[in-house]
């Protein structure tokens, strides 16, 4: 987990029967935000990825912090990785994005700039991408379109009247690279968090979505070929902030649980679509 006040994340051990050790820390940039983990450097490992919001080009430190994992639950001191960007990161998502076997990073700064990593001859090489919509809250990659090449949606909002709110779209052009963002997929809807599996069973990646100021769940069916249907809508606690898809019943259908930050409670939407 990431300590935002404490520029630091600390790591629970897992001990196989649902409980956790003490939490070792680990020195991080400033203000980390998000972490994801993966073996990014190719030995064999898994390594940890922590967007940093405080770095930035007037900080002396960097957007991303690497730390490289030695196998057995520890990792070693963090290394910067520059992300191409003028502000920090807040978002990081783990995909292979040019399709070379290989776990790829894609960042979301502060102020909109998305910018992809890879891992090649021992160093991290970052390409900015272009130049999406600020105030980025969450986002998924996966081929939303069926051309074999991973896809960014974004939730984009900013809780005030000059706010952002909006979903946006980034589809892949190929080899790593992406075309203009789809400005906006959806506007009004205030999302906070994102999710995406099939929901309906039709074999086409859908889109879930919260609706921070309506308390609901927005569920957008996919078409397979980058297109999606009106959004069906689920009555959630107050002020959703999170999301995650998981097949929580055992049904084989996967479910929504939903974070409610004003409500101070967590909601279960059980999948009942398909047989």
């Amino acid at each position: 987990m990431v300590n935002f006040g404490g520029d630091t994340i600390s790591v629970l051990l897992g001990n196989g029967a649902g409980a956790f050790g003490a939490a070792t820390s680990y020195a991080t940039g400033p203000r980390p935000a998000s972490i994801v983990s993966a073996d990014l450097n190719q030995d064999g490992k898994l390594d940890l990825a922590v967007a940093n919001t405080g770095a930035g080009c007037c900080s002396g430190s960097s957007a991303i912090s690497f730390l490289a994992g030695r196998g057995d639950g520890t990792f070693a001191a963090y290394r910067n990785v520059y992300a191409g960007t003028s502000s920090g990161t807040d978002r990081l998502a783990i995909g292979d994005f040019d399709r070379d076997t290989r776990p790829d990073l894609a960042a979301f700064s502060i102020l909109g700039r998305v910018a992809l990593i890879f891992y090649s001859r021992g160093e991290f090489w970052a390409t900015t991408l272009v130049d999406a919509s600020p105030w980025v809250q969450d986002f998924v990659t996966a081929d939303f379109d069926s051309d074999g090449w991973l896809d960014i949606l974004s939730a984009n909002f900013l809780d005030n009247p000059r706010g952002w709110n909006r979903l946006e779209a980034l589809w892949s052009s190929g080899g790593g690279s992406f075309a203009e963002p789809v400005v906006p997929l959806r506007e009004g809807d205030s999302p906070t968090a994102l999710a995406s599996a099939d929901f309906n069973g039709d074999g086409h990646l859908d889109v879930a979505m919260t609706s921070y100021r309506t308390a609901s769940v927005l569920v957008l069916a996919g078409d397979g070929a980058g297109g999606f249907m009106a959004p069906r809508t689920a009555a959630v606690g107050t002020s959703p902030v999170g999301l995650s898809a998981a097949d929580v019943d055992a049904d084989g259908r996967p479910d929504l649980v939903v974070a409610n930050y004003g409500s101070n409670t967590v909601t279960v939407l059980r999948n009942t679509c398909g047989p």
